[in-house]
């Protein structure tokens, strides 16, 4: 026998996808009763393209404001010697990478530099010769007197 088919509200469709692009396909089933295969149609549907983009800043806003709140906490904690001021150092520093990850920006920052990047091609090879022209033993400390 085939099941009856429901027809849903767009609000309805775009509330379950939303939650999908969030928490997942099996989070949006258990929450809106809504089976996964009708979740990830919708999620495909061109229709539906421009609820990517609204739940992840809509999400990031939520974020943000976890943020001040933290922030909010922690100023408290500083203030308050009987506050789990770590505790709340902590779920701020959560909030605020997975704000970053919402909004694109760097979660981390590394850099590297050489000695030699802002050498000419013509002193790096003289800067080689120099080295290699060096005695063996001139970097090696004198053996100790004995």
């Amino acid at each position: 026998m085939a099941r009856e088919r429901k027809y849903r509200s767009t609000t309805e469709k775009a509330r379950a996808v939303g939650i999908a692009l969030v928490s997942g396909v099996t989070e949006a089933e258990r929450q809106t009763g809504i089976p996964k295969e009708s979740i990830r149609n919708w999620s495909q549907h061109p229709s539906m393209a421009h609820l990517g983009t609204r739940a992840r800043e809509e999400v990031a806003s939520e974020f943000w404001t976890g943020i001040q709140v933290g922030l909010e906490e922690v100023v408290k904690g500083l203030r308050s010697p009987e506050a789990p001021l770590r505790d709340k150092a902590t779920a701020l520093g959560v909030l605020y990478d997975r704000f970053a990850l919402m909004s694109g920006e760097a979660t981390s920052r590394t850099e590297s530099r050489s000695l030699t990047d802002d050498l000419t091609d013509d002193e790096k090879l003289r800067l080689r010769d120099w080295i290699v022209s060096l005695p063996a033993t001139a970097g090696d400390p004198e053996p100790a007197a004995g």
